[in-house]
């Protein structure tokens, strides 16, 4: 007569019973959008383990357990959590877990996406300039100048310049040079 021995309850959690974690990879994959699953070498010769990746960002990694279906790390802003489902309703916390990190990945991106850019200050109005600001400023040229940069020309200032050795120059600026 043969005795049948009791099934120890660690035999689901074998390395190759795949089964629920097949299926937790799935879930994932199908109801997620933008989650993808990118297989990883471990230090195992020949072993892969998952990792699930949202927009390119590591959100999880599952690993094989003796004592679990399998080892879901989380990673977060806190860091590194490791988590080992024993039962459907762990299994199903879990995936909220990687619902709720995917989540704040995305928070994270709407953030840096809604963040201001740098404007630029509006540019002064610039006040007319009269022939004797000008007069002045021609005073105070260096003796290798040839050149002035005119915000606004006015009729006495085109009337002036018609007067003087300088004549205007538009060439995207308009410039004041001198023609000695």
């Amino acid at each position: 007569m043969s005795k049948k021995q009791p099934k120890k309850e660690g035999s689901k959690f074998d390395r190759d019973n795949l089964g629920e974690t097949k299926k937790f990879l799935e879930k994932c994959k199908k109801e997620i959008a933008f989650c993808t699953i990118r297989p990883v070498k471990t230090s195992k010769e020949g072993e892969l383990e998952n990792q699930i990746l949202f927009r390119n960002k590591k959100v999880a990694q599952i690993c094989f357990s003796k004592v679990a279906y399998f080892s879901l790390y989380q990673f977060g802003a806190t860091g590194k959590t490791i988590v080992k489902p024993t039962n459907q309703s762990e299994i199903d916390e879990a995936y909220d877990w990687i619902i709720s990190g995917i989540q704040s990945i995305e928070d994270s991106l709407n953030n840096k996406e809604q963040k201001k850019p740098v404007t630029k200050k509006p540019k002064k109005a610039s006040k007319e300039e009269s022939v004797e600001d000008l007069e002045k400023r021609i005073e105070n040229l260096s003796p290798k100048s040839n050149a002035l940069h005119v915000s606004e020309i006015t009729d006495e200032i085109l009337s002036w310049v018609e007067s003087t050795e300088y004549k205007l120059v538009d060439d995207g600026h308009t410039l004041l040079v001198r023609t000695e």
